[in-house]
C-alpha cells in the first residue's frame, strides 16, 4: 500500500492512516487530542483542516479520552457533516434545524386542513378534486416522512460492557438528541410506535407488531406481552403520539417503564 510522511513523527505511514488526505496521521493526532479539554481539541482539528462543531462535541465529549477522536470523526462523516465542510462552515454552528422544524410543523398543519377538504369533495361526489387532494395529502406524507426525526438504536459492546445508544435522525442524515446508557443486569427494550406497526429494538434484533385502526392501546400491551418476555427488559417508549396511550396502558398495569423521548429531550 502507498505510504506518505507525516508532518509531526516523520515516519513512513500508509496514506490510509491518514485523517481527511492530511500530513498528520491518525495516531499523531490522537495523541495531540488525548484530552477532553475543547481547546486542546479545537486546536488539534485546525491543523488537520477540519472544522470544530460544537454540536458533536457535546455528543462525544464525556466518552473515554482514547475514543474521543474516533467518535467526533465517525459522526462527521456523517452526511449532514459532509455538507457543512464542503462549505466550509468552521465556526461550531450547525445550521437549517430551527427551518426543518418549521416546514414540519407547516406540513402537518397542510394535513390537517386537507383532511376536511378530502372529506368535502368525497361527500360531494367531485372525483377530478378528491383525486388531486389525495395526491397532494400523498407528497404531504411522503416530505413529512423525509424532514421529519425519527428514533434510531443501537448496541455494542465497550471495553467496560455493553452500551446502547439512541438517537433521533431524518434521512438527510441530520442527528439530534444522541444519547448513551450503559447495559445493567436486564437487557433493554425501546419501543417506538408509529400509525401501523409497533417497533421493537432489543437483544441487537428489531421486531415489528403490525397495528390496525381498530387495535386498542390494550390490545397493543397484550401483543407485546406475547411477543417477548417483558420482565426480562427494562422497558423505554417513545411516548409521544400513540406512545402516550401505550405508556398509561402500561401504568395502568404496574409496568415500569421510562419515557424515552422526554430522557432524549431533557437529559
Amino acid at each position: 500500500m502507498d505510504k506518505k510522511t507525516c508532518n509531526k513523527c516523520n515516519e513512513e505511514v500508509e496514506i490510509g492512516r491518514f485523517y481527511h488526505k492530511k500530513d498528520i496521521c491518525v495516531d499523531c493526532f490522537k495523541r495531540m487530542v488525548y484530552s477532553n479539554n475543547v481547546d486542546v481539541f479545537k486546536n488539534a482539528l485546525q491543523e488537520i483542516e477540519l472544522p470544530f462543531i460544537a454540536e458533536i462535541w457535546d455528543i462525544v465529549k464525556d466518552k473515554p479520552v482514547e475514543s474521543i477522536s474516533r467518535a467526533y470523526m465517525q459522526m462527521l462523516g456523517l452526511p449532514r457533516y459532509k455538507t457543512i465542510i464542503k462549505k466550509g462552515y468552521a465556526d461550531g454552528t450547525v445550521i437549517g434545524e430551527d427551518f426543518i422544524d418549521q416546514v414540519i410543523l407547516n406540513l402537518k398543519n397542510e394535513i390537517g386542513l386537507l383532511n376536511n377538504k378530502i372529506a368535502n369533495t368525497r361527500n360531494q361526489e367531485n372525483f377530478g378534486s378528491y383525486k388531486n387532494l389525495i395526491q397532494a395529502y400523498s407528497e404531504i406524507l411522503r416530505l413529512i416522512e423525509r424532514y421529519d426525526w425519527q428514533l434510531k438504536y443501537s448496541e455494542y459492546s465497550t471495553d467496560k460492557g455493553k452500551e446502547v445508544a439512541v438517537w433521533e435522525q431524518n434521512s438527510e442524515g441530520s442527528v439530534r438528541n444522541h444519547k448513551i446508557w450503559n447495559l445493567k443486569d436486564k437487557k433493554d427494550i425501546y419501543i417506538e410506535p408509529d400509525r401501523d406497526r409497533l417497533t421493537l429494538y432489543y437483544d441487537g434484533k428489531i421486531g415489528y407488531i403490525k397495528l390496525s385502526d381498530s387495535t386498542s392501546c390494550k390490545d397493543i400491551v397484550d401483543m407485546l406481552c406475547n411477543f417477548v418476555d417483558i420482565s426480562k427488559f427494562n422497558i423505554h417508549v417513545n411516548t409521544s403520539g400513540i406512545g402516550k396511550s401505550i405508556g398509561d396502558e402500561l401504568k395502568n398495569r404496574d409496568i415500569v417503564f421510562n419515557d424515552a423521548r422526554r430522557f432524549l429531550l431533557h437529559n
